[in-house]
């Protein structure tokens, strides 16, 4: 009864962060002869699970085409590859003053302060504090 509900075209992503390689993997291999990835950007690979890397962020519909023996299946999903965000923040101290910075440390020196958090789409993003 659970084949009943197996889907056979399955396959995960995993890292659509852009500048970051993507990582697709088919997730039953069982009587497949050959494969074509179409990752929606004109790039193509015949890799079981193939590492891609996007030039662009946005987003891509990916073909994925399962040769089998007397047949052939096709999968189709849509992915959204994020980039990360750059926030500026400007603000004033006063002599003998502490200011907190978004890493929770404390300085009171003036200068640039540079720090990486991740964004809600887990990509990393730069937040500068001057």
């Amino acid at each position: 009864m659970g084949s009943f509900f197996y889907d056979p075209l399955n396959f995960t992503v995993q890292d659509t962060c852009f500048g970051s390689p993507t990582s697709f993997k088919i997730t039953n291999t069982n009587n497949i002869d050959a494969v074509k990835w179409n990752f929606g950007d004109g790039s193509h690979l015949e890799e079981i699970n193939p590492v891609h890397q996007y030039a662009n962020p946005g987003s891509y519909k990916v073909q994925l085409i399962i040769f089998r023996p007397c047949r052939t299946d096709t999968a189709y999903r849509t992915i959204n590859i994020q980039s990360g965000y750059t926030i500026t923040i400007d603000t004033a101290i006063c002599n003998n003053q502490n200011y907190q910075l978004p890493n929770g440390s404390f300085t009171s020196v003036a200068g640039t302060y540079v720090d990486t958090l991740l964004s809600s789409s887990g990509c990393d993003s730069i937040i500068i504090t001057n």
